[in-house]
């Protein structure tokens, strides 16, 4: 069987403080949905997490 792979993993420990912010809207999102998507976007960044399935 094989190990789930450690960004598929829940880090309970962690809190929306830990997240590199800047990162996520720089470089994840752009590479998970078009352009155009996030443009007509006007989510707040939770919504944008719990979108992602970053958080609950």
């Amino acid at each position: 069987m094989m190990e789930p792979l450690l960004d598929t993993q829940p880090m309970m420990s962690a809190t929306l403080a830990d997240l590199d912010q800047r990162l996520f809207e720089q470089r994840y999102l752009p590479s998970a949905f078009a352009p155009d998507v996030l443009e007509a976007n006007e989510r707040t960044l939770a919504q944008r997490l719990a979108a992602t399935k970053i958080i609950p």
